[in-house]
């Protein structure tokens, strides 16, 4: 694979930033199940679960360039986007 080029490093690290964005809102959504499902609200724990994940993804995990939703294969093949083309991975 070649080398990014001068003008997709930013991009790249915009890509990275909502990356990690995106593992905070997974975080979030098992510290918050786990609070849930201590306190005996096991149907909302499962539903913090599974939907701030996918919130997270929906609203964080978007190319810079294009501004492509996530789909079920995910923004990337692993290193460019989908819709554009653009270099968002080393």
């Amino acid at each position: 694979m070649a080398r990014p080029r001068h003008d997709d490093w930013p991009l790249i690290t915009e890509f990275t930033y909502r990356c990690d964005y995106f593992q905070r809102w997974i975080l979030a959504g098992v510290l918050v199940a786990v609070t849930l499902a201590f306190g005996g609200l096991y149907l909302s724990a499962l539903g913090a679960l599974v939907l701030l994940p996918f919130y997270g993804a929906l609203r964080h995990l978007r190319c810079p360039a294009c501004n492509a939703a996530t789909t079920l294969k995910g923004v990337t093949d692993g290193y460019t986007c989908r819709s554009c083309g653009q270099r968002l991975r080393l």
